[in-house]
């Protein structure tokens, strides 16, 4: 899985020798993301409050935030024959 920097409009991917809970790619970036943090009034923490940009690369970070994944829509020319069923846990009820 690559992981990207939260740092806003830094978009560096993380090295791979960085722990897994890392979200920074350097220590400047963790600095710049914690000073525009504090000039938005968000709290003091980059876990998707209010006050951090909408620049999440992570799916699990869009989720977290209530944001779409992509844009993706289906195309009305899609043949239903290759299109495999969705398993019933998947369901939404």
């Amino acid at each position: 899985m690559i992981r990207y920097c939260a740092a806003p409009e830094c978009g560096k991917t993380l090295p791979a020798d960085l722990p897994w809970n890392a979200r920074y790619c350097s220590s400047a970036c963790k600095s710049r993301a914690a000073r525009l943090r504090a000039v938005a009034g968000a709290p003091d923490t980059a876990t998707g409050h209010p006050g951090t940009p909408d620049t999440a690369k992570d799916a699990f970070e869009r989720l977290r935030r209530g944001l779409p994944l992509s844009q993706w829509k289906p195309s009305p020319n899609i043949d239903p024959a290759g299109v495999p069923d969705i398993p019933e846990f998947l369901r939404r009820k």
